[in-house]
């Protein structure tokens, strides 16, 4: 599958997931609205989704709405075998993604080598 190709139907899911959690397709009361679909990852063979999700809410949360999501996935594989019109429906499984958190603990991290230059001039 083309590189185009696999990037149109990642960000298909990504529209479509997304709208599952926020309209409450999804009936878990461990998978709230907060929840955001960070971006999603397909295999070349489109045999499996890496779904990365992030939240506005304490870890904990976002940890419990990705365990019930990956209990979901074969639900949502069911739901997207209607939806997509390939041969093969790829596998999903769901991940926290830390990207936001590592980003903000390096932005911590310069501002304080900054501060340690300025304090030292």
């Amino acid at each position: 599958m083309t590189q185009e190709r696999l990037d149109k139907l990642s960000a298909f899911i990504l529209e479509q997931l997304s709208s599952m959690i926020v309209m409450g397709e999804l009936k878990d009361p461990r998978i709230g609205s907060f929840l955001t679909v960070s971006h999603v990852k397909l295999a070349r063979d489109f045999s499996l989704a890496r779904v990365f999700i992030s939240g506005f809410s304490d870890d904990v949360d976002v940890d419990k709405a990705v365990a019930a999501l990956n209990n979901a996935a074969g639900y949502i594989r069911s739901v997207f075998a209607k939806k997509l019109k390939t041969r093969v429906v790829p596998k999903f499984v769901f991940q926290k993604d830390m990207s936001i958190e590592e980003g903000l603990e390096i932005t911590k991290k310069i501002e304080e080598l900054f501060k340690n230059k300025d304090s030292n001039t």
